[in-house]
């Protein structure tokens, strides 16, 4: 290409013939300098595959031997929706001969992805229902406290309609005392901040909206709200009423561990957690008051926090 471009330069400028052809064969030592070092630079390295946005780098990828991933979308960038899913899929594998790609394969570049938002790009980064392996990538993970298989049919699509009735399975186990532990918070509540699913947020479900209060108290999570003027102007009261039993423990244990987790009364009814720099909350489920260590009375379907 630069012999051609010398030699068309050469036509429209014959007085500079010279000047021309010594400037191109300083071009081309230069160029043949830069593929040397860059060939050294890339001797024996074994993964020759790269994520790019955009396919930009097609003559590099194939002239020095890699293959370029593209993550564009009919040629745009991906969206927040695309990062947001990563840890909602499973890791895939794929058997055709021109992309082969093992399950560890996929959780390696999608972890990847999501270091490059949090640590290249500085980004609070959060992705969408959570998983161990993108702890260390990840700021927050929407949906890790509402149980896959007990949310509402379609969460994931119909999030503005309010629920008047509670399917069983969600009462049983999605907000079932009896049931529910805090095995992630217990691991990973210093480092990450679970949330309820975009489709099964606090008000959700107006009946059980109290228990998720107070589970988001219990494990010291924020809660998630969705909400028209509408919605918004018919439950103002219960809005605040509810961001101001979840708010203060949140505050308090953001990112500070959960140390310990005790079930107080034979029904699970009144559970307790306890948190690095000596936060204890303490959540009455049941239909009666309890008795508290100090001889004080913790009301039902309330929270204390000391």
């Amino acid at each position: 290409m630069v012999s051609r471009i010398a030699g068309e330069l050469c036509l429209l400028l014959p007085k500079e013939q010279d000047s021309i052809n010594i400037r191109k064969k300083q071009f081309i030592a230069k160029i043949d300098s830069l593929d040397k070092y860059i060939t050294e630079q890339l001797n024996g390295l074994k993964n020759r595959k790269f994520l790019i946005f955009h396919p930009a780098l097609t003559w590099y990828a194939y002239r020095y031997g890699f293959e370029q991933i593209t993550i564009e979308i009919d040629g745009k960038e991906p969206s927040p929706s695309e990062i947001d899913t990563t840890t909602a899929t499973p890791w895939l594998e794929c058997y055709h001969p021109d992309h082969p790609m093992t399950r560890t394969d996929s959780r390696v570049w999608k972890m990847k992805l999501l270091e490059l938002m949090g640590k290249e790009f500085n980004l609070v980064c959060g992705a969408e229902t959570g998983h161990d392996a993108a702890v260390p990538y990840c700021d927050f993970f929407e949906g890790m406290l509402s149980l896959g298989p007990y949310k509402i049919p379609e969460a994931g699509r119909d999030m503005v309609t309010i629920w008047e009735e509670v399917p069983a399975r969600v009462e049983k186990f999605q907000v079932g005392e009896q049931y529910r532990l805090p095995l992630w918070e217990l691991v990973y509540h210093d480092c990450c901040v679970a949330t309820w699913y975009w489709g099964d947020y606090n008000n959700k479900l107006p009946k059980i909206w109290a228990k998720r209060d107070l589970f988001n108290a219990l494990y010291g999570t924020p809660p998630m709200y969705m909400f028209t003027g509408e919605s918004w102007r018919e439950r103002k009261e219960q809005f605040a009423a509810s961001y101001r039993i979840a708010q203060p423990v949140a505050r308090k244990t953001a990112y500070r561990e959960m140390t310990d987790h005790r079930i107080l009364t034979d029904d699970r009814a009144v559970q307790q957690t306890s948190f690095a720099g000596g936060t204890r909350v303490t959540v009455n489920f049941g239909s009666q008051p309890f008795r508290m260590e100090d001889g004080t009375t913790l009301a039902a379907m309330t929270s204390r926090v000391e």
